[in-house]
């Protein structure tokens, strides 16, 4: 079976990823119109909120380890001691956590640059529809 911990960052399947804790669940389609590259392959992909970085900036200093995306946010849920951003990319809602700042909060509409490390995406094999 695995730890807790092996579980949240290496489920076995769709549904593990989704009961082991938040995350955006993607299928092919959406996950290659997020990220505006053709060919991606069939099945679903998992991303963690608190693994996407997220600026009001663009990132000058772009690397082959990340994908990079633009998006506006639509709301903002204070949650304690972080705040999740629900972030439209291309038509296609993204929830980003990201720990509290008093200094460092973004606003309905803004425009933002999101960045994930291809590494932390969970990709799932699978022809099923996951609800």
């Amino acid at each position: 079976m695995g730890s807790p911990m092996d579980l949240y960052l290496n489920p076995k399947t769709a549904f593990a990823a989704s009961f082991m804790g938040h995350c955006n669940l993607l299928s092919h389609e959406t996950f290659q119109q997020v990220i505006a590259l053709e060919n991606v392959k069939e099945g679903f992909y998992a991303i963690r909120p608190e693994n996407i970085g997220i600026n009001l900036k663009e990132n000058i200093e772009y690397t082959q380890n990340n994908y990079y995306f633009k998006g506006v946010v639509k709301r903002i849920i204070p949650q304690g001691n972080t705040i999740r951003y629900t972030v439209v990319v291309n038509g296609n809602l993204i929830d980003v956590d990201t720990l509290f700042e008093v200094n460092n909060q973004l606003t309905r509409n803004d425009d933002v640059y999101l960045s994930i490390d291809k590494e932390l995406i969970i990709y799932f094999n699978s022809s099923k529809k996951i609800s």
